[in-house]
C-alpha cells in the first residue's frame, strides 16, 4: 500500500469533517478566483472603450453618468445640447477632432447612436463581408452582439423604441431602418450598439418629412443644424500637455451651459468605487482561507489523536519518522488539491453566471472560461496553506511515542 493512497484514504476517514473543510477553502479560493476575472474584464472594458477619447462634452449633471452613457453605453444620458453651444469646440483650433453623439432610441434594449464614420474608426473596426457602413438616413451599421442576439443580417430591417430600456413600446413603425453593415467582432463598445447617421435620429424624432434614403452628410455646421440638438460630443485634444488641454473643463463647465467630463478621471473614480467593494469581498475571501486553514489543523490534529495507536503500530513495522510526517503532509495537500479545484470551478462558474446577467442587461461581455496568470498564484497560495495548516500535525505523528500508545 503506497504513502499516497494510505493518505488519501484517511482524507475521507471522517466525510463531514472532510466536507466542511473541503467547502471553506473552495469558498474562499472560489472568491479569490471570481473576484480576479471581474476586476480583470472590467478593466479590459473600460481600458478599450476609453479609445483615445479625452473629454466628453454634454448636458450639465453627473459627470460619471455622462462617460458611462457617452462612452459606455451602459447609463441615461444627462439630457441634450444644443449644437449651436457646442459648436466652437468643432471649430477650436486645439482640438484635432470632435465627434457627436445623438441617442435616444434603441433596438431590443441595444442602443441606437447618431453619429459620423469616424466613430466607426474609433474602435479600429472591422465590415463583415458583403458589408457597408451606412450612406443614407435611416441605414444603419451594428455591432456584431446585436447582430446575433437580434438575429439580423445585411438587408434586414430593425423597428426602433423610444427610450433606451427594454420595456418602452413605443415604435417608431413609421420609419424602420435598414440593416447595411455589420461589424467583426473586436470586444469593444460598438460590438452592442447601433450606428446611424445624425440625421436619421433628428428625423425620427422631429418627424421631418425629408425624403427617405436620402444621402446624409458629417457636417453639422449649417445654420439649421446649429439650433438642432445633439446628446454628446467627444473631444480630442491636438496637444494633451498643453495649456489649453488642462484648462478647457474648466472653462466649459463655468462659462458654458454644458458640462466637461474627462474620461480618465471618471473611470478612476469608478475603480475606486468598484475597488472598494471587491477589497471588503477580497479580505472576506482571505478570512474563509484563514478560517478552512484553521480547519484543516483541527481535522489533522484530531485525527491524530484518533489513529495514535494505528501511528505507533506503523513505526514498529518499520515506518519511520519521516514517513509518518510525510504521511500527514500529503494528507494536508490532498485537501488543499481538491478545495482549489472546488475554488476554481465555483470562480469561474460563478464569473459564467455573473456574465450571463451582464450581458443581459448591459450586454457587456463577461467570459467565465478565461484563465489567468494570477490564478496560479492563487492556486500556489491555496496548496501552501494546506501544507503549512498540516504542519504541526506531522511534526506531532513523527514524534509519536510508540511504547506509550501500545500500552493503551
Amino acid at each position: 500500500m503506497s504513502l499516497l493512497y494510505l493518505s488519501w484514504k484517511n482524507c475521507f476517514a471522517k466525510p463531514l469533517t472532510f466536507l466542511l473543510t473541503w467547502v471553506l477553502l473552495s469558498l474562499g479560493v472560489g472568491l479569490m478566483v471570481f473576484l480576479c476575472l471581474i476586476n480583470y474584464h472590467l478593466e479590459q472594458q473600460f481600458d478599450r472603450n476609453l479609445a483615445g477619447i479625452d473629454l466628453v462634452v454634454g448636458a450639465k449633471g453627473s459627470p460619471l453618468q455622462l462617460i458611462l452613457s457617452g462612452i459606455y453605453h451602459i447609463d441615461n444620458p444627462t439630457g441634450n445640447i444644443k449644437l449651436r453651444d457646442a459648436a466652437f469646440l468643432m471649430r477650436n483650433p486645439n482640438i484635432a477632432q470632435t465627434i457627436p453623439q445623438a441617442l435616444g432610441d434603441s433596438y431590443e434594449g441595444f442602443r441606437i447612436c447618431g453619429t459620423n464614420h469616424a466613430y466607426a474608426k474609433l474602435y479600429k473596426t472591422r465590415l463583415q463581408k458583403e458589408s457597408k457602413l451606412w450612406d443614407k438616413d435611416f441605414e444603419v451599421t451594428i455591432g456584431s452582439t446585436v447582430a446575433a442576439q437580434g438575429g439580423l443580417k445585411v438587408g434586414s430591417e430593425l423597428v426602433s423604441s423610444h427610450g433606451l430600456t427594454l420595456e418602452d413600446e413605443n415604435k417608431h413603425a413609421e420609419h424602420p431602418y435598414k440593416v447595411v453593415g455589420i461589424f467583426e467582432p473586436n470586444g469593444s463598445v460598438i460590438d452592442q450598439i447601433i450606428l446611424t447617421s445624425i440625421s436619421s435620429v433628428w428625423q425620427m424624432h422631429q418627424h421631418n418629412e425629408a425624403p427617405k434614403g436620402a444621402p446624409h452628410t458629417d457636417s453639422l455646421q449649417t445654420a439649421d443644424d446649429l439650433d438642432r440638438e445633439i446628446t454628446s460630443l467627444l473631444v480630442f485634444y491636438k496637444d494633451k500637455t498643453s495649456l489649453t488641454a488642462l484648462n478647457l473643463p474648466r472653462i466649459i463647465n463655468q462659462n458654458t451651459p454644458l458640462q466637461a467630463g474627462s474620461p480618465v478621471m471618471e473611470t478612476h473614480r469608478l475603480y475606486d468605487l468598484v475597488g472598494n467593494g471587491t477589497l471588503l469581498l477580497r479580505w472576506i475571501s482571505y478570512l474563509i482561507a484563514a478560517v478552512s486553514a484553521l480547519s484543516v489543523f483541527i481535522a489533522l490534529l484530531g485525527a491524530l489523536h484518533d489513529r495514535r495507536y494505528e501511528l505507533a503500530l506503523m513505526r514498529t513495522m518499520g515506518a519511520s519518522r519521516r514517513t509518518l510526517f510525510t504521511g500527514v503532509l500529503l494528507e494536508g495537500f490532498i485537501i488543499a488539491v481538491l478545495g482549489t479545484i472546488g475554488g476554481f470551478v465555483l470562480g469561474h462558474g460563478g464569473a459564467q453566471i455573473a456574465g450571463y446577467f451582464i450581458q443581459k442587461t448591459w450586454h457587456y461581455s463577461l467570459n467565465g472560461t478565461v484563465f489567468l496568470k494570477m490564478e496560479a498564484y492563487i492556486a500556489v497560495f491555496a496548496l501552501l496553506l494546506g501544507v503549512v495548516a498540516a504542519f504541526i500535525p506531522a511534526v506531532k505523528a513523527a514524534r509519536t511515542d510508540v511504547i506509550a500508545n501500545l500500552k493503551r
